[in-house]
């Protein structure tokens, strides 16, 4: 009886503590994140800088680069709109990307009604505070206000619109709890709801390398690596299987050492060799990853950047287990010692996508004429299995050319030109073209001495036809013009 009328009492105490504060909506000390309901897609928010002036306090909210002058400036807005100002102790306006006020009260007075968003038209959004509540919000209690909206014509009439399903939260120990984004309002109704919250770190915040690179022992990844010109000539494709060996902690676990098995598959084409070449072979690779430095991946809008420029934001994603995607653009500007001015580097266009617990996922570079892709096609995570596995066109370390047994011509072969495969006589031989990515294209038994097949189906590029009998395996590497 006495421990209930002790939580009774405590929860008396906090809320006569939360009632006593004002509800703020930004604080610069800390970044608030949230989800979209839509995309799963995590965003932040958090001030740049505040400053006074006579028509009260501003939170500058820009992110992103705009060229004046030859020096790169912060100018583009984040999805919460470009700034925040705050007009006594409850009126906070904000804007939107054509810088047009929308206005949030948050004096604490059920019934309390204001015009949101004007429209030029004369038509308006009304906001209305319908309740003040006791929630739970990131494990703790708060006094949480619900603000319904609803869209009118300029005669008065209420009628549909999106936005009427939006029930803005607002805490006064979080600020924002469910919200929409400013920059966008009204054209497009995206509405978010807070998961974390920064200073200290409560909830789903920051995607750090050490929750990205937690392999463990018996992970497998598939990853297919592909190097094109400008002229989309192919110029390397590696596949290549990675099996988790070794795994060993240093520096009281802020360190780690992976041993990978490699197996790899690869065509190296005359623009990096003399001659087109094609291998296999399987090797250990030996890793580390230091998690003291950089280990906190901040999503769009969530501080300051700093040193090297760029952007990045995550997502949850169903199709891994709900782990989280994180998607980084990486920007080439920089800001030298003593120099407030961004310049702009040259450099690679990269957008890199990183899965939670499995690395990289996906890699796009543009640079100079050159296209790279790597991606990751297949993994195994304990009992956790997604994607389609690589399969290894080749097991040997080099390829067999074609004997006199088995004679494939012409080679090169010109796209619906016939390939054709002459064989010993009185011998079975199946036949098999394999892409360089491991597919099976073509399978056939050929039971006569010689086989024609219609290239018709197959796309420009490099082939591995494979001829099996009783007695032997050749492989012979084919080119389809």
């Amino acid at each position: 009886m006495k421990s209930k009328l002790l939580i009774f009492l405590g929860l008396v105490l906090c809320s006569q503590l939360i009632t006593a504060q004002s509800y703020e909506l930004i604080n610069p000390e800390r970044a608030s994140f949230f989800v979209d309901h839509y995309s799963q897609e995590v965003v932040a928010i958090k001030a740049d800088t505040a400053y006074q002036t006579p028509d009260g306090l501003v939170s500058e909210l820009h992110k992103g680069f705009k060229n004046v002058s030859n020096c790169i400036l912060p100018i583009e807005p984040t999805w919460f709109g470009a700034r925040c100002l705050k007009k006594g102790n409850s009126l906070y306006t904000f804007y939107n990307y054509l810088d047009e006020p929308i206005i949030i009260d948050t004096k604490d007075s059920i019934g309390n009604s204001w015009h949101l968003y004007d429209k030029p038209s004369g038509a308006y959004f009304l906001a209305t505070l319908d309740s003040i509540e006791p929630e739970i919000i990131l494990g703790a209690i708060d006094t949480v206000m619900y603000i319904s909206i609803q869209y009118y014509y300029d005669t008065g009439l209420p009628v549909f619109n999106l936005a009427n399903n939006i029930s803005l939260r607002i805490g006064k120990s979080n600020g924002f709890i469910n919200t929409f984004f400013m920059k966008y309002f009204p054209n497009t109704i995206k509405h978010c709801e807070l998961i974390g919250m920064s200073n200290p770190d409560i909830g789903s915040v920051y995607l750090s390398q050490r929750e990205i690179y937690d392999f463990n022992v018996g992970d497998i990844f598939h990853y297919t690596y592909v190097n094109t010109s400008a002229y989309n000539e192919l110029l390397e494709n590696t596949l290549t299987i990675r099996e988790i060996i070794d795994k060993q902690f240093f520096n009281n676990g802020d360190s780690v050492v992976y041993i990978f098995k490699d197996s790899l598959h690869s065509y190296i084409s005359p623009y990096y060799t003399n001659g087109d070449t094609l291998f296999s072979k399987t090797e250990l690779v030996t890793q580390s990853y230091s998690f003291k430095e950089n280990q906190k991946m901040l999503p769009n809008g969530a501080s300051n950047i700093d040193g090297f420029g760029w952007q990045c934001f995550w997502r949850f994603s169903d199709y891994h287990e709900q782990r989280r995607v994180l998607i980084m653009n990486d920007t080439p500007f920089a800001q030298y010692d003593g120099d407030s001015c961004w310049h702009m580097l040259c450099g690679p266009d990269v957008t890199a996508y990183y899965l939670e617990g499995c690395g990289l996922y996906k890699r796009d570079l543009n640079h100079e004429g050159l296209t790279i892709y790597t991606d990751l096609v297949y993994y195994k995570k304990g009992a956790f299995i997604w994607g389609t596995p690589i399969v290894m066109p080749l097991a040997v370390d080099e390829i067999k050319q074609g004997t006199a047994e088995v004679k494939i011509y012409p080679n090169p072969v010109k796209r619906q030109q016939k390939l054709n495969i002459r064989t010993k006589h009185g011998e079975s031989y199946q036949i098999n073209i394999y892409s360089l990515h491991g597919q099976l294209i073509y399978s056939d038994v050929n039971e006569s001495n010689e086989i024609a097949i219609n290239t018709t189906d197959l796309s420009r590029g490099v082939y591995i036809i494979e001829a099996l009998s009783a007695r032997q395996n050749i492989r012979q590497k084919i080119i389809v013009e």
